[in-house]
């Protein structure tokens, strides 16, 4: 389902991340989540981190240049900067775009895991194995800029979206929880070791928790919009 139309003027500059009124139209509504807004929540995510330098939340643009780079031989322009080697999580949103010269075309949304201490990537697919081919390509060449070390590649347990549209919010939720878990172990003094997430995302994660965070997303939005410009936001108010 396509989004309202609307006004592209911009409503909200967050960490490196810029969201406009189109975006917040899609956050109203049911609708597929675009690049933007996994960014801006990527953006949310890692200004919240109390470990910032351990976690890397990919953004879409970037993730997806990675995988389709035209020329691969090339990659490391594009790899080296995010300084793959010295982190214990990176997070990749995956997208299924087959058109590079598309802007924000593909239909569905899954999330990329590497996780440095167990040399493991792992992919979480709310559908399933829908987005496989695209997370393995990535994988592939990822993995090439992490040393020697051959890493493995494997799917994780991911709660099933029941409708087209929430990928992106599986993405969002899974990414939230994966970073809310390493902190943790991280207090604890065990994120050196081999402990995954998968206990904590099949205890925390439902299909009524996911659905939620669009309500929460909302609010966050009308939240940061207010702290930078209470005009704007009485009128997203308004709109709602």
């Amino acid at each position: 389902m396509a989004p309202p139309s609307g006004d592209d003027d911009r409503i909200l500059t967050h960490g490196d991340s810029t969201l406009v009124r189109s975006d917040f139209s899609i956050l109203r509504g049911p609708h597929y989540l675009n690049d933007r807004l996994i960014h801006f929540f990527f953006s949310h995510l890692a200004v919240s981190c109390s470990y910032p330098d351990d976690i890397l939340l990919v953004p879409p643009s970037i993730a997806y240049l990675i995988a389709n780079y035209p020329d691969p031989t090339s990659l490391s322009d594009v790899v080296a900067p995010l300084k793959l080697r010295n982190k214990a999580l990176v997070l990749f949103p995956v997208n299924d775009n087959p058109d590079v010269n598309l802007a924000e075309g593909g239909s569905h949304w899954s999330l990329l895991i590497c996780h440095v201490p167990s040399r493991d990537f792992v992919h979480h697919d709310s559908s399933g194995c829908l987005n496989s081919v695209h997370a393995y390509k990535l994988y592939q060449l990822v993995q090439h800029f992490l040393g020697d070390i051959q890493f493995g590649y494997h799917d994780g347990p991911t709660p099933r979206q029941t409708n087209g549209y929430d990928c992106g919010l599986y993405v969002m939720a899974i990414a939230r929880c994966v970073c809310e878990w390493y902190c943790k172990v991280k207090n604890n003094g065990s994120a050196d070791g081999k402990e995954k997430w998968f206990d904590v995302l099949r205890e925390q994660l439902n299909g009524d928790k996911v659905h939620e965070l669009r309500g929460e997303l909302l609010s966050l939005v009308l939240r940061l919009t207010q702290q930078n410009d209470s005009k704007k936001s009485t009128q997203l108010i308004l709109e709602l």
